[in-house]
């Protein structure tokens, strides 16, 4: 979609991304106290709640991402013709290096009709926005698996510690090339372990 030579257009863009939807069940014997906020339905015959998570990618900032990725190639490239040597980066690398710029989360809860148990998805209510929180309802545990150089100490990988620090530096084209040969051999470093 990225890599594309030409963009989609709006009409015929649909948000890509991760979501998750979480349908949730309660009866009559049941305390409503914490869900009453996230209810979407007031119908005592409608027991059930749904709850999105999403992490996707709008028309925007697709649009944006198109550009980005345009622009990275062709330094990648450059740096290939500066150095043979050099292997250029891949969308992965530009992924996962940027990719919160561009994919958005979204905490929410959508209405769902009783009879046939679809969603709309056009009716819903940002959790966020809302500032309604869920930690009574239902919490996430994770287990990082990451397999990169870590320091122990705050559990975060050394290069992206260090791309954070220097990206707070950057002032000029001289830094800017030192910085990003920088974080080349970082990744590299990351890449080999």
């Amino acid at each position: 979609m990225i890599m594309n030579e030409k963009t989609i257009i709006e009409g015929a863009y649909v948000e890509k991304g991760i979501k998750l939807k979480l349908f949730i069940q309660y009866t009559e014997n049941c305390n409503l106290e914490n869900v009453s906020r996230i209810m979407m339905d007031l119908d005592p015959d409608n027991n059930f709640i749904v709850l999105g998570f999403e992490y996707v990618l709008s028309f925007d900032k697709y649009i944006q991402i198109w550009k980005d990725w345009r622009e990275f190639i062709t330094h990648e490239l450059e740096k290939q013709v500066e150095n043979q040597l050099y292997k250029p980066k891949s969308i992965y690398d530009f992924l996962c290096q940027k990719h919160s710029d561009y994919f958005r989360m979204y905490r929410k809860t959508i209405e769902i009709n009783k009879e046939t148990l679809m969603v709309n998805e056009a009716n819903f209510i940002d959790l966020d926005k809302e500032m309604i929180s869920i930690k009574d309802i239902v919490s996430f545990k994770y287990i990082s698996a990451r397999r990169e150089v870590a320091n122990k100490e705050v559990d975060k990988t050394l290069s992206m510690q260090t791309s954070k620090i220097y990206e707070k530096t950057e002032t000029n084209p001289i830094q800017n090339k030192a910085v990003e040969d920088f974080k080349d051999k970082l990744s590299e470093t990351d890449n080999q372990c």
